[in-house]
């Protein structure tokens, strides 16, 4: 049964209710003066259409309400691109200057490394992106067209070198590098100890020294950061 229906049969039988109601109420106030009787029926059944267009104008308001704005059609990667990345990125001469430009960011990349950054865990710098799995994937397949996201995955090649895990799973080393792996954004994180110093590289780790910076704070133990600091501090 339909919920329009089910709704139509409620206020027939709740009318039928209400109606005999009346009839009783009206003996007991009026006695068996039918007019007077007859009369406030007529306006109590008067008012049940209203609070049925007030019941459905509800409906369709919260309806509306759950509603998502439809978020706009693309036909290609290209379009994605100038939508949500030009305002910062660099392409073909065009767009921000707020990040890196987005042919040189790139060629190093692989397919799986750019959905991370889409995807954006909450350590990452770049600003989330509202993009749905066809949009991640026109962009992709626009930027290989370009002759991009040609890099090795390098995934094997961290997990057999001795660098702690902590770097991998906070995703270091999509920006930094160390021991020859990783990103080319942020600073080489091998002479991070030599520049900052244990203590100034746990106020970098836990937020306190960056304001002046463009990383994000990546939320960090104690006992992370300690074995963070002491791997880096033993590169020098």
């Amino acid at each position: 049964m339909s919920n329009t229906l089910f709704l139509q049969l409620a206020l027939l039988s709740l009318a039928i209710v209400l109606l005999n109601s009346l009839v009783f109420l009206g003996f007991a106030l009026f006695g068996k003066d039918r007019k007077q009787i007859f009369g406030l029926a007529m306006l109590i059944l008067s008012l049940l259409p209203l609070g049925a267009i007030g019941w459905q104008l509800y409906q369709g308001l919260e309806l509306k309400a759950m509603v998502r704005p439809r978020t706009p059609s693309f036909k290609d990667g290209r379009e994605v691109l100038e939508h949500f990345c030009l305002n910062c990125h660099r392409w073909q001469g065009q767009g921000g200057e707020i990040a890196p430009d987005l042919s040189q960011l790139l060629r190093d990349y692989t397919p799986q490394r750019l959905k991370q950054l889409l995807k954006r865990p909450a350590n990452q710098l770049m600003v989330s992106v509202p993009l749905g799995e066809e949009e991640t994937q026109r962009l992709m397949e626009y930027f290989l067209e370009q002759g991009l996201l040609q890099g090795k995955d390098r995934t094997a090649e961290m997990e057999n070198q001795q660098i702690p895990a902590i770097f991998r799973d906070k995703q270091c080393l999509l920006c930094h590098r160390l021991d020859g792996t990783g990103g080319e954004i942020g600073p080489d994180l091998r002479e991070a100890y030599q520049r900052n110093g244990a203590a100034g590289l746990k106020a970098k780790l836990s937020g306190s020294g960056q304001s002046q910076g463009m990383m994000p704070v990546i939320p960090l133990t104690e006992k992370e950061m300690a074995v963070m600091i002491k791997y880096l501090e033993a590169k020098q």
